[in-house]
């Protein structure tokens, strides 16, 4: 896959295609996803309720960043997934899904993002923090961290 050039797009995938990318990207998550949802189910509450930021290596959804902006009065978005296929993590798709993301909801005047993200996942982490995310608390295994936007 690395030889194809990656593209990206917003809500451009199908319910099949999400499902399918949170399948391949299963294992990368900690702990693995399938052990805290079901995927049929995650994957259609996606589908029909996130803004969808994308990453595509021809047909493939190689990256997805799911955020649920739908808070009436714009306070707060919840970004509820954070994946990339194996073969392309460490090639900045993440980043880059991650910059759109923000910068989206900058420009539709939310004022903060927040996520989850394990306490043993220390590259989530390390990626949160980069663009500014601050850790607010920490209940259980799982951290909350948010960003002024």
């Amino acid at each position: 896959m690395s030889g194809k050039k990656i593209q990206y797009a917003d809500n451009r995938s199908s319910l099949n295609e999400v499902l399918q990318h949170l399948k391949v990207c299963d294992n990368t998550f900690t702990p693995p996803l399938s052990t805290r949802v079901n995927l049929n189910s995650y994957a259609l509450k996606i589908w029909e309720n996130a803004c969808r930021f994308e990453a595509w290596q021809a047909d493939q959804l190689t990256g997805l960043v799911a955020a649920y902006c739908n808070a009436p009065d714009k306070r707060v978005a919840f970004i509820t997934s954070v994946s990339v296929i194996p073969s392309c993590i460490g090639m900045g798709v993440a980043s880059q899904l991650m910059a759109h993301c923000i910068h989206t909801l900058q420009h539709q005047s939310f004022k903060h993002l927040q996520l989850e993200v394990a306490t043993t996942n220390r590259p989530a982490i390390k990626l949160y923090q980069k663009f500014g995310f601050s850790i607010e608390c920490a209940p259980g295994a799982a951290l909350v961290m948010t960003l002024t936007l």
